[in-house]
């Protein structure tokens, strides 16, 4: 059997246009703020809390696999919920009929009132280790135990529960050691459980036609409407574990069919694409942790886009900004509309590998990093990493964390920053093929001083200029439209997008033209720019923004 393998082992003014420094976005810039650390309240040494979590944006659930109040390694999960501007625990999560080993919490999903808590480890009619789910409903207030589920064909050591997820009330979990089919050994499985007329039960089981032996399908799982992703980091048709991902489509009445199998352009021996994976609207995101362009095991993420026919295209691979040997980037992925959050749990982070977890957002047509999160306590080795994101809300686990002993674990609760104004006009398609976009992220208090402009999907690699003013128009311009009226005021220096189109300026409310951003008034902005290789009028310009700042 294969073992994971690691590598070292800004009237119009007349515009004047200067050479200017390429413009990147900050990253790691400190606009995300650490709204709490999260600790079991029975904490023991070498609970690894923090080894899953998952979160809905209301609440926040935390898996401890090597939990043992109720017998040794049986595991927990803990549900914490928002309070004022703290965070609370509110149950402690385990069953009745908990068992020697069961190590629940190695995965766990949660949706309104519904949480699932894999135990991959939890003996059953299957064999030792054959996994189970716990799946537990709120009701009244209180989170009851609602089902234990197994698969209809478990088998010794398949873990099932080693990954779970779910959507809409449908539960999908993984058995990443199952031997398919009969086929191989540890190729693995994923099964679909629903709840029909108030019983749960397993609807489907899915393996791929192409399944073998050690590819551990199934190690990775999400699900998005009828979409289901799942990863086979073992895979190896681009050399040994360069690994691979697949997506189902719902056909109805519990059949799923197979519609792709995904692997990396670059993908090669050791890579590990699939250890994590996670979906969202129109992105698929999979985690490469062994990948080795920025330095042996640095790891990446690579990031899948919905084409006009439903298809998933390979569209950008992300990096740290920081990248170095041995981060694990990618070791656990997760996406909630135009945000993807990554984890690197051997990343320097606060301190030597202590973990780091990286935002990235969507400009334009690409996503470009824009906060690196790390502890405001880190130490060495917290294993800082395990990711999860729902709207503007981050939850990163530490296993490793020993405030309360040595690797009792903790859960961090990351608040970013909402996205900022009005969007209005319309831009046109430019030479890049898109119309180009400009947003805005930040504080709407003037004095926080925390506004940051983005633009993307412009003219690669050329100069423009950002420019606001008081009124909102529409009008033609060049190849575009001018979305700004009244007197304008330039935004300086010049803006120089990067090779992708995109590119950011932080407002600096000390400079001349701040005094035309009056706390309660309406500024317009648009983002002016040079485009020859379209053949037309020679320039562009986006959307427009409407910020009004408190």
């Amino acid at each position: 059997m294969k073992t994971p393998l690691l590598r070292s082992e800004r009237p119009l003014l007349r515009l004047c246009l200067l050479p200017l420094a390429l413009a990147t976005l900050a990253a790691g810039a400190g606009a995300a703020q650490q709204e709490a650390k999260l600790v079991a309240s029975d904490a023991d040494a070498e609970d690894t809390f923090g080894s899953a979590a998952a979160t809905d944006g209301e609440r926040v659930l935390v898996g401890s696999p090597f939990e043992g109040e109720a017998a040794d390694l049986a595991g927990a999960a803990y549900v914490y919920r928002r309070v004022g501007s703290g965070w609370i625990e509110e149950q402690k999560l385990v069953p009745a009929s908990a068992g020697l080993g069961d190590k629940a919490g190695s995965s766990v999903a949660i949706e309104g009132d519904l949480a699932v808590v894999g135990a991959r480890h939890r003996p059953g009619a299957g064999g030792a280790q054959a996994g189970a789910l716990f799946v537990w409903r709120r009701t009244a207030g209180v989170w009851v135990l609602e089902a234990t589920l197994e698969a209809s064909d478990g088998s010794v050591a398949d873990e099932l529960g080693a990954s779970v997820a779910l959507d809409g009330g449908v539960i999908v979990a993984g058995a990443p050691l199952h031997d398919g089919l009969g086929i191989g050994i540890d190729s693995g499985a994923v099964y679909v459980f629903e709840n029909v007329g108030g019983v749960w039960q397993e609807t489907t089981k899915l393996v791929p036609a192409d399944t073998a032996e050690d590819d551990e399908f199934g190690r990775s799982v999400d699900i998005e409407g009828g979409t289901l992703a799942v990863g086979a980091w073992g895979d190896d048709d681009l050399g040994l574990s360069s690994g691979s991902a697949y997506v189902f489509e719902d056909q109805g009445g519990g059949v799923w069919a197979e519609r792709q199998k995904l692997t990396a352009r670059n993908g090669a021996i050791a890579d590990q694409f699939g250890i994590s994976i996670a979906l969202s609207e129109t992105e698929l995101v999979v985690g490469a942790w062994g990948d080795e362009d920025q330095g042996g095991n640095a790891g990446s993420a690579y990031v899948f886009r919905r084409n006009a026919m439903g298809d998933f295209v390979q569209r950008q691979e992300l990096y740290a900004s920081d990248a170095a040997p041995v981060d694990l980037f990618g070791v656990r992925v997760a996406a909630d509309g135009p945000r993807i959050v990554v984890g690197a749990v051997g990343a320097r982070g606060a301190a030597s590998d202590a973990g780091a977890a990286y935002v990235f957002e969507r400009v334009g047509s690409s996503f470009v990093e824009t906060d690196l999160l790390s502890a405001a306590d880190g130490a060495d080795g917290d294993g800082f990493g395990t990711v999860a994101v729902a709207r503007n809300l981050v939850v990163v686990g530490a296993h490793q964390d020993t405030e309360q002993g040595p690797n009792t674990g903790a859960a961090y609760v990351f608040r970013l920053r909402e996205p900022l104004g009005l969007t209005y006009c319309t831009s046109t398609p430019n030479s890049s093929g898109n119309p180009a976009e400009l947003t805005a992220s930040g504080s709407v208090l003037r004095a926080d001083e925390d506004v940051e402009l983005f633009v993307g999907s412009a003219a690669a690699g050329v100069p423009g200029l950002l420019f606001f003013g008081p009124n909102a128009v529409q009008v033609p311009f060049g190849d575009g439209f001018r979305c700004v009226g009244g007197q304008t005021t330039r935004v300086l220096p010049l803006l120089v997008v990067d090779p992708t189109g995109n590119g950011s300026r932080r407002l600096n409310f000390n400079a001349p033209y701040a005094a035309n951003l009056v706390a309660g008034s309406a500024a317009r902005f648009q983002y002016w720019f040079r485009d020859q290789a379209a053949m037309g009028a020679g320039f562009n310009l986006t959307d427009g923004v409407e910020l009004t700042l408190q």
